[in-house]
């Protein structure tokens, strides 16, 4: 095996994330995301400065959701299994705006720098990456082999959105493995090509950019043609922002997960195999809640945002309250990934204890199918 090469690289597979252990100049052990979305690798400003890395050409920028500041760190050393990355330069950025809405720290991002040097097996299934050397690696299964191109560090395939009654509809999307959505259209997109009409159900849902909370429609679509492979309907959210255009948006892990993935840039190309989910339905929120969590350890769960005309409002939950218990079993006891999974399930009925301005109320919250 090539010194550039490694295999079965654990992962832990979080709301359709990939997240790995990622050694910085020797530090302790930090929880990188791999992100395809990305053009450069990113490192959290805190983790930076608590490496004891020196941050640099520090400038505000302009992001979705707001303004942050951007920074380089110089001579920076990123360990992953066997394969070390050395004297990288990166950026540095405060993903901390992230872990509430995960539910989890996440000290880094791994971008498309990495994926631009080896051919990077992501089996979703088995939780296992595999990095090659491009030289050396032969593909011999029978997936779907989908092109990609690659511009400005980004990777892009051609798909289709399939509407009822309606020609389909050619979408060009960025492959983002950072985003747990299944698909992420950009607004301007959809009104285009008037992907939405009057009577299909449409839900408001607040999202989470680097510069803060970011306003998005969800609503679900009559199917996904990528190559043959055709995807039965998916979710997809849209941004009410309109100023972007030149692409369709993303498509994330709410799909890719379905999946053994391998991404060949070397060979202009991105390989699917089906895995025991590919025929799992795509479920989405029934509660109206936007949780977050909070605290040590993330285990104050505390409801950031309710949607009118759910089950949420019905049940009288508000923004600001904390989630105690469900179903008398303490929050403490779940990742903010299982409660987000419990409150899918179409019909059913949950009791919260919920604390409100050091007031403890008991409330049911009935779940049912938004879109």
């Amino acid at each position: 095996m090539s010194e550039r090469s490694t295999r079965n690289i654990l992962f832990e597979l979080y709301m359709n994330l990939i997240f790995v252990e990622v050694y910085v100049n020797d530090s302790k052990k930090l929880s990188f995301s791999l992100d395809t979305g990305l053009e450069t690798s990113i490192l959290d400003s805190g983790q930076a400065e608590a490496a004891g890395l020196k941050l640099v050409d520090k400038s505000n920028v302009t992001v979705p959701g707001g303004t942050i500041e951007l920074a380089f760190a110089n001579d920076v050393s990123l360990k992953l299994s066997d394969i070390e990355l050395s004297n990288q330069r990166m950026q540095t950025l405060p993903l901390t705006i992230f872990a509430p809405v995960l539910g989890r720290p996440i000290h880094g991002i791994l971008g498309h720098d990495l994926f631009k040097r080896f051919v990077v097996e992501v089996d979703y299934a088995r939780q296992v990456i595999n990095l090659c050397e491009p030289n050396d690696y032969q593909y011999s299964g029978s997936g779907e082999i989908i092109p990609v191109t690659i511009e400005n560090d980004e990777p892009f395939l051609q798909a289709k959105i399939i509407q009822p009654e309606r020609t389909p509809i050619e979408a060009k999307l960025k492959i983002d493995t950072g985003s747990a959505d299944a698909l992420g259209l950009n607004g301007s997109f959809v009104q285009n090509v008037q992907l939405v009409n009057s009577t299909q159900k449409v839900l408001p849902q607040p999202g989470v950019a680097l510069g803060g909370i970011t306003e998005n429609y969800v609503a679900r679509i009559g199917g996904l043609q990528i190559g043959n492979i055709f995807i039965k309907t998916p979710v997809a959210g849209y941004s009410k922002d309109l100023t972007r255009a030149g692409d369709a948006g993303t498509i994330g892990g709410g799909i890719f997960h379905r999946f053994k993935v391998i991404f060949d840039y070397s060979r202009g190309q991105m390989i699917l195999e089906k895995n025991k989910y590919f025929d799992e339905p795509y479920s989405y929120d029934a509660s109206g809640l936007f949780l977050v969590a909070e605290g040590t350890n993330f285990k104050s769960v505390e409801v950031l945002r309710t949607t009118e005309n759910t089950p949420a409002t019905v049940a009288g939950l508000r923004e600001g309250n904390i989630i105690l218990q469900i179903d008398s079993q303490p929050t403490n006891n779940f990742s903010l990934e299982q409660i987000r999974q419990m409150f899918e399930q179409n019909g059913r009925t949950y009791s919260l204890t919920i604390e409100r301005n050091g007031k403890t109320i008991e409330p049911h919250i009935k779940l049912r199918k938004l879109i």
